[in-house]
Protein backbone atom coordinates (compact mmCIF):
# COMPACT_ATOMS: atom_id res chain seq x y z
CA UNK A 1 0.00 0.00 0.00
CA UNK A 2 1.35 3.54 -1.16
CA UNK A 3 1.44 6.26 1.79
CA UNK A 4 -0.32 9.28 -0.30
CA UNK A 5 1.36 12.66 0.13
CA UNK A 6 -0.40 15.97 0.18
CA UNK A 7 0.36 16.00 -3.42
CA UNK A 8 -2.77 13.36 -3.92
CA UNK A 9 -4.79 14.92 -1.64
CA UNK A 10 -4.63 18.67 -2.43
CA UNK A 11 -7.89 18.35 -4.17
CA UNK A 12 -9.66 18.50 -0.85
CA UNK A 13 -7.48 21.41 0.40
CA UNK A 14 -9.73 24.49 1.19
CA UNK A 15 -8.27 27.47 -1.53
CA UNK A 16 -7.96 30.56 -0.26
CA UNK A 17 -7.91 33.36 -3.07
CA UNK A 18 -6.06 36.40 -2.03
CA UNK A 19 -5.26 37.54 -5.70
CA UNK A 20 -7.42 40.86 -4.88
CA UNK A 21 -6.60 40.77 -1.19
CA UNK A 22 -6.26 44.96 -0.52
CA UNK A 23 -4.54 44.25 2.84
CA UNK A 24 -1.70 41.87 4.02
CA UNK A 25 -2.72 38.70 3.83
CA UNK A 26 -0.02 36.78 5.73
CA UNK A 27 -1.52 37.40 9.54
CA UNK A 28 -4.87 35.75 8.27
CA UNK A 29 -3.23 32.80 6.50
CA UNK A 30 -1.11 32.23 9.10
CA UNK A 31 -4.37 31.95 11.62
CA UNK A 32 -6.09 29.54 9.26
CA UNK A 33 -3.18 27.38 9.24
CA UNK A 34 -3.02 27.06 13.21
CA UNK A 35 -6.33 25.81 12.69
CA UNK A 36 -5.94 22.99 9.80
CA UNK A 37 -5.64 19.35 11.41
CA UNK A 38 -2.75 17.46 10.56
CA UNK A 39 -2.73 15.97 7.31
CA UNK A 40 -4.64 18.52 5.96
CA UNK A 41 -3.80 21.78 3.86
CA UNK A 42 -4.40 25.07 2.10
CA UNK A 43 -3.98 26.20 -1.74
CA UNK A 44 -3.31 30.03 -1.39
CA UNK A 45 -4.16 31.48 -4.72
CA UNK A 46 -1.88 34.22 -5.45
CA UNK A 47 -0.68 36.55 -8.29
CA UNK A 48 2.73 36.17 -7.89
CA UNK A 49 4.97 33.74 -6.00
CA UNK A 50 4.26 34.14 -2.40
CA UNK A 51 8.13 32.77 -1.17
CA UNK A 52 7.83 34.87 2.01
CA UNK A 53 4.44 32.33 3.13
CA UNK A 54 6.60 29.36 1.90
CA UNK A 55 9.16 30.25 5.13
CA UNK A 56 6.79 30.65 7.64
CA UNK A 57 4.22 27.71 6.62
CA UNK A 58 7.54 25.48 6.25
CA UNK A 59 8.33 26.77 10.46
CA UNK A 60 4.61 25.43 11.43
CA UNK A 61 4.93 21.67 9.80
CA UNK A 62 3.61 22.64 6.57
CA UNK A 63 5.01 20.86 3.10
CA UNK A 64 4.77 23.06 -0.35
Amino acid sequence: MQHKTWFDTRVSFETVDVRKSTQAFLKGLLKKANSIEVGKGVCVVQSFEPKPLYSAFVEMGFEY
